[in-house]
Protein backbone atom coordinates (compact mmCIF):
# COMPACT_ATOMS: atom_id res chain seq x y z
CA UNK A 1 0.00 0.00 0.00
CA UNK A 2 1.34 3.44 -0.90
CA UNK A 3 -1.20 5.28 0.85
CA UNK A 4 -3.58 5.73 3.53
CA UNK A 5 -5.97 8.35 4.01
CA UNK A 6 -9.07 9.86 6.25
CA UNK A 7 -11.19 11.57 3.86
CA UNK A 8 -15.04 12.68 3.19
CA UNK A 9 -16.47 11.73 0.11
CA UNK A 10 -17.52 14.77 -2.43
CA UNK A 11 -20.30 12.85 -4.11
CA UNK A 12 -21.84 9.47 -4.37
CA UNK A 13 -19.69 7.54 -5.87
CA UNK A 14 -21.07 6.02 -9.65
CA UNK A 15 -19.96 2.03 -10.62
CA UNK A 16 -19.10 2.35 -14.00
CA UNK A 17 -18.07 -0.76 -16.47
CA UNK A 18 -15.13 -1.52 -18.95
CA UNK A 19 -15.15 -2.12 -22.59
CA UNK A 20 -15.06 -5.84 -21.48
CA UNK A 21 -17.87 -5.37 -18.74
CA UNK A 22 -15.89 -5.19 -15.56
CA UNK A 23 -17.41 -3.08 -13.23
CA UNK A 24 -15.51 -0.15 -11.02
CA UNK A 25 -16.60 2.19 -8.55
CA UNK A 26 -15.46 5.21 -9.05
CA UNK A 27 -15.70 8.39 -6.32
CA UNK A 28 -13.72 11.58 -5.24
CA UNK A 29 -12.57 12.44 -2.06
CA UNK A 30 -11.52 15.68 -0.19
CA UNK A 31 -8.27 15.59 2.65
CA UNK A 32 -8.61 18.56 4.99
CA UNK A 33 -4.92 19.60 6.36
CA UNK A 34 -4.28 22.24 8.88
CA UNK A 35 -0.94 23.03 9.58
CA UNK A 36 0.94 26.31 11.26
CA UNK A 37 2.93 28.51 9.16
CA UNK A 38 6.65 28.87 10.93
CA UNK A 39 6.83 32.28 9.70
CA UNK A 40 3.96 33.98 11.28
CA UNK A 41 2.59 30.78 13.33
CA UNK A 42 -0.14 32.02 11.65
CA UNK A 43 -3.03 28.23 11.19
CA UNK A 44 -4.06 27.51 8.18
CA UNK A 45 -5.95 24.83 6.18
CA UNK A 46 -5.71 23.67 2.89
CA UNK A 47 -8.48 20.77 0.89
CA UNK A 48 -6.95 18.38 -1.59
CA UNK A 49 -8.77 16.21 -3.55
CA UNK A 50 -8.42 13.04 -4.45
CA UNK A 51 -9.74 10.51 -7.40
CA UNK A 52 -10.35 7.03 -6.53
CA UNK A 53 -11.20 4.05 -8.02
CA UNK A 54 -11.95 0.27 -6.48
CA UNK A 55 -12.31 -2.69 -8.55
CA UNK A 56 -14.00 -5.65 -5.94
CA UNK A 57 -16.24 -4.37 -3.43
CA UNK A 58 -19.36 -3.25 -5.82
CA UNK A 59 -22.00 -3.66 -3.64
CA UNK A 60 -20.18 -1.06 -1.39
CA UNK A 61 -21.43 1.69 -3.62
CA UNK A 62 -24.98 2.27 -2.28
CA UNK A 63 -23.11 3.61 0.92
CA UNK A 64 -20.40 5.66 -0.53
CA UNK A 65 -22.43 8.64 -0.73
CA UNK A 66 -21.51 12.04 -0.26
CA UNK A 67 -20.44 13.14 3.33
CA UNK A 68 -19.70 9.96 3.97
CA UNK A 69 -15.83 10.29 5.91
CA UNK A 70 -13.94 6.95 5.38
CA UNK A 71 -10.22 5.23 5.60
CA UNK A 72 -9.20 4.25 2.35
CA UNK A 73 -5.97 2.54 1.29
CA UNK A 74 -4.10 1.54 -1.79
CA UNK A 75 -1.69 2.51 -4.96
CA UNK A 76 -1.71 5.41 -6.72
CA UNK A 77 -1.64 5.45 -10.12
CA UNK A 78 -0.07 8.43 -12.30
CA UNK A 79 -1.80 9.04 -15.69
CA UNK A 80 -0.77 11.70 -17.99
CA UNK A 81 -2.54 13.04 -20.90
CA UNK A 82 -2.90 16.09 -23.38
CA UNK A 83 -6.21 18.06 -22.42
CA UNK A 84 -8.27 19.95 -25.40
CA UNK A 85 -6.10 23.20 -25.30
CA UNK A 86 -3.05 20.79 -25.88
CA UNK A 87 -1.12 21.18 -22.10
CA UNK A 88 0.04 17.96 -20.57
CA UNK A 89 -1.74 16.62 -17.28
CA UNK A 90 -1.26 14.21 -14.76
CA UNK A 91 -3.87 12.64 -12.91
CA UNK A 92 -3.28 11.04 -9.95
CA UNK A 93 -6.02 8.25 -8.91
CA UNK A 94 -5.45 6.26 -5.80
CA UNK A 95 -6.51 2.45 -6.45
CA UNK A 96 -8.07 1.72 -3.30
CA UNK A 97 -7.76 -1.91 -1.91
CA UNK A 98 -9.44 -1.58 1.64
CA UNK A 99 -11.65 1.06 2.83
CA UNK A 100 -13.17 1.70 6.39
CA UNK A 101 -16.29 3.74 6.76
CA UNK A 102 -15.62 6.07 9.56
CA UNK A 103 -19.57 7.55 10.06
CA UNK A 104 -20.70 4.39 12.04
CA UNK A 105 -23.66 1.80 10.84
CA UNK A 106 -24.77 3.84 7.88
CA UNK A 107 -25.54 6.72 9.77
CA UNK A 108 -23.76 9.70 8.34
CA UNK A 109 -23.02 12.94 10.87
CA UNK A 110 -26.34 14.36 9.79
CA UNK A 111 -28.69 11.79 11.22
CA UNK A 112 -26.63 12.18 14.55
CA UNK A 113 -26.81 16.29 14.11
CA UNK A 114 -30.67 15.61 13.66
CA UNK A 115 -31.11 14.36 17.17
CA UNK A 116 -31.99 17.17 19.24
CA UNK A 117 -29.68 16.87 22.17
CA UNK A 118 -31.84 16.73 26.09
CA UNK A 119 -31.44 19.50 28.04
CA UNK A 120 -30.07 19.37 31.80
CA UNK A 121 -33.70 20.46 32.99
CA UNK A 122 -35.78 17.94 30.83
CA UNK A 123 -34.16 14.86 32.64
CA UNK A 124 -34.03 16.78 36.04
CA UNK A 125 -36.05 14.08 37.45
CA UNK A 126 -34.23 10.64 36.38
CA UNK A 127 -31.40 11.66 38.27
CA UNK A 128 -30.01 9.26 40.61
CA UNK A 129 -28.74 11.90 43.21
Amino acid sequence: MDMQIVATLTKDAKVNATKTGKQVINFDVAVNEKFRVKATGELKSTTKFVQCSMWCGISLAQYLTKGKQVLVAGDIDVKAYINKEGKAIGALTLKVAKIKFLDGKGEGKQKAQQAAPATATENADDLPF
